[in-house]
C-alpha cells in the first residue's frame, strides 16, 4: 500500500489497494482513506485503515445457486469463513428446494433407500429403467442433504438420488397435443383448480 500526507498532516492512502486473503475475500483499502497510526506497548508501530470486504469472484448466493441449479453436491468450503459459509448453504438448500418437483420419476434404474447415506445395506427397493409411461413416480416429501453435501429426495418410503437423472413427472410446458399413456384416461377439468364439480367428463 502507496501512502502520502494530506493537506491537514493525515497519512492517506494515495492509490486503491486489493489485498486478497486466502479465504475467498477480498479487502479494498480506497484512495484518500485516512491511516491510523498506533504505537503500541512494546514500541512497535501499526498502521490500521478502514478496508471494504468484498468476496472474491462470485458471491456465496450465486457460486451456490449455480451449483444446485445443476443439482451438483456442495463444493468444498473447507477454506472459506464462517459467514461465506452460512449465506452459501442457506442459499444452496433453498435453490434445491425451489427446484424440487411434488412428483419425480428417474430416467435410470435406481434404488429407494432408508438413510439419506446411501450404502448397500439400507437399500429397500431397486427400480429399473423403464419408458416414462411405465416409470414409478415417487411423491416428494423433501429435500436433504447426505453429509451435509449430497443432495437427496425424501420420497414416500425412504430416500433416492436428486441430480440429473431425475425428471419432473407433470409436463410444465405448453404442448398443442397429449397423448393420454394411462390404461383408465384421465379427467378433463373446465377450471385450473380441479374439483368433482369442474369436471368435464
Amino acid at each position: 500500500m502507496i501512502a502520502k500526507l494530506d493537506g491537514k498532516g493525515n497519512l492517506i492512502v494515495q492509490h486503491k489497494s486489493v489485498v486478497n486473503n486466502g479465504h475467498g475475500y477480498n479487502y479494498t483499502a480506497n484512495e484518500n482513506t485516512i491511516i491510523k497510526v498506533v504505537v503500541n506497548s512494546d514500541g512497535t508501530t501499526t498502521m490500521h485503515v478502514v478496508a471494504v470486504k468484498t468476496h472474491a469472484g462470485e458471491s456465496p448466493e450465486s457460486a451456490d445457486r449455480n451449483r444446485a441449479a445443476k443439482l451438483l453436491p456442495v463444493e468444498n468450503l473447507k477454506h472459506k469463513d464462517a459467514d461465506y459459509v452460512s449465506r452459501y448453504m442457506k442459499a444452496y438448500k433453498a435453490e434445491l428446494k425451489r427446484k424440487a418437483p411434488s412428483y419425480v420419476y428417474s430416467v435410470k434404474g435406481l434404488y429407494l433407500h432408508s438413510s439419506a447415506h446411501f450404502t448397500i445395506k439400507n437399500r429397500v427397493k431397486g427400480y429399473d429403467k423403464k419408458p416414462r409411461r411405465l416409470a414409478h413416480v415417487f411423491k416428494v416429501r423433501g429435500v436433504v442433504l447426505d453429509h451435509n453435501k449430497y443432495p437427496r429426495l425424501k420420497v414416500n418410503g425412504g430416500y433416492i438420488y436428486f441430480n440429473k437423472n431425475i425428471r419432473d413427472a407433470y409436463y410444465r410446458t405448453n404442448h398443442p397435443l397429449f397423448r393420454v399413456i394411462r390404461k383408465t384416461g384421465v379427467l378433463v377439468h373446465t377450471e385450473t383448480r380441479s374439483s368433482i364439480t369442474s369436471r368435464d367428463v
